[in-house]
């Protein structure tokens, strides 16, 4: 018998053992990051719900959660500095505009 009818041959991803680590380090990298831009969405997702609903003292509680998981991302490296400020800046934005068409 051949060896291909005896065994299974398990395709080769890598050449070298070191490659094989790096690729096993990405991907359970990208799960994390996966997960963290997951979690940054659900909260914005959230603090949008409350601005929908015109609800401005809990949608200030829920901006200060949005800006911690968004700065934590940036600080593991998960989104890029500029942009968890340019989110953070936009939402304030919204906030605010509630703020004054409650006021008035």
């Amino acid at each position: 018998m051949s060896r291909s009818q005896t065994e299974e041959v398990k395709p080769q991803l890598t050449r070298q053992s070191n490659a094989a680590k790096a690729h096993k380090q990405s991907l359970r990298q990208n799960l994390r990051n996966s997960a963290a831009k997951s979690l940054i969405k659900t909260y914005i997702k959230k603090l949008l719900l409350l601005v929908r609903a015109k609800d401005h003292v809990a949608s200030i509680k829920a901006f200060a959660g949005v800006q911690s998981v968004l700065f934590k991302g940036a600080k593991k490296n998960v989104i890029k500095f500029n942009k968890a400020v340019r989110i953070a800046s936009r939402l304030n934005k919204r906030i605010k505009t509630l703020e004054s068409r409650t006021v008035v």
